[in-house]
């Protein structure tokens, strides 16, 4: 943390450079796929995202594998991927 920056200013700091990479992966999206119509695109989001998660986990396991993630790292991620799977189901 930087002198004078709080825990929780610098939580939010991380939290904000994730917004605007998700924004900036949107804006890419829109460039090559073209805009998003959320009411005619047949797509079912919450199967998707559950698909997303699945992809995350072999992400993680295929790091920690490789050694470029330590297995107490990726243990922790993990558990909180799975989490975030639990509640998508």
């Amino acid at each position: 943390m930087a002198d004078g920056e709080s825990a929780t200013g610098a939580a939010m700091s991380k939290f904000d450079r994730i917004d605007k990479l998700c924004a900036r992966r949107a804006q890419n999206g829109i460039k090559e796929y073209g805009c998003l119509d959320l009411a005619t695109d047949p797509r079912d989001f919450s199967r998707e995202a559950q698909e997303e998660l699945l992809d995350a986990i072999n992400y993680v396991k295929w790091a920690m594998a490789r050694g470029d993630m330590s297995i107490v790292e990726g243990a922790v991620i993990l558990h909180f991927i799975k989490g975030i799977y639990r509640l998508l189901i």
